[in-house]
This record gives C-alpha cells, structure tokens and sequence, in this order.
C-alpha cells in the first residue's frame, strides 16, 4: 500500500505523463515522455544515452501495463498505477537504473552534481511545460 507521501508523488508524476489529461495513462504518453527526454543536452537522437532512456521508459511502461493494466483495457489509471508500488522493492535494479540514466542526463556539464538550472531543466522536460 502506498504511503501519502508515495501516493501525493506519484499523483504528480501521474499528471506529468498523461499528455492528454484524460485521467489513463497509455502508450502514447510514454512515447511523449521519450521525445521530451530527447531536449535534454546530449540525449539527441542516435546517442546511447537517448536509448537507454527510451529503453528505460518504455520497459517502465511494459511494467506498468503488466502489473497495472487490471481491466485490461490497455491503459493505467491512477489506482492501477498505485499497485505497482507494492513491487517497487523487488524492483530495485530498475529503480537504480532510471535513477542513474536519469542523474546522466540531467547532468549536462557532468560534474557530478545536479545544479539548480539542470534540476530546473529536468522538471520542465517531465511536466512538459516551463516551470514556474
């Protein structure tokens, strides 16, 4: 079951996926996410970065759908969605995965550390949408 806080978390990456805000999460919005990853310095196109991205992604997607797809409808709502974190811990390997695909990425001078600006730039590339 997932805590408040898991579940107020994922309530906002839930909103920042679903391109259409039509309350499903469906392939689409995971493909949306994948091009958005793209705007982020040195994951352009052919490099092994953006595939490990995408792989990520839409492995995460897959997951998703397997586990969260309880109607078999094809897409993931906000309750399916909150199923999966009863998996997390077994998950660990993809966890640290994403994390460290994602810490690459965001990490555009790679010093090591996330900056205010590369945070900022991360954020905008999840929403979708300038931060305010």
């Amino acid at each position: 079951m997932a805590s408040a806080f898991q579940e107020r978390k994922l309530k906002g990456m839930f909103a920042a996926f679903d391109t259409d805000s039509d309350g499903c999460l469906r392939e689409e919005d995971f493909r949306a996410l994948t091009d958005r990853w793209s705007r982020l310095p040195g994951v352009g196109p052919g490099t092994e970065l953006r595939a490990r991205g995408e792989e990520l992604l839409m492995g995460w997607w897959a997951a998703l759908l397997e586990v969260g797809d309880a109607n078999g409808d094809g897409t993931v709502d906000m309750g399916e969605l909150l199923m999966l974190v009863d998996r997390l811990p077994a998950l660990v390997a993809d966890v640290t995965a994403t994390a460290n695909t994602v810490f690459d990425a965001v990490d555009a001078n790679r010093d090591g550390r996330i900056s205010p600006e590369e945070h900022r730039r991360l954020v905008e590339t999840w929403n979708g949408q300038p931060s305010t």
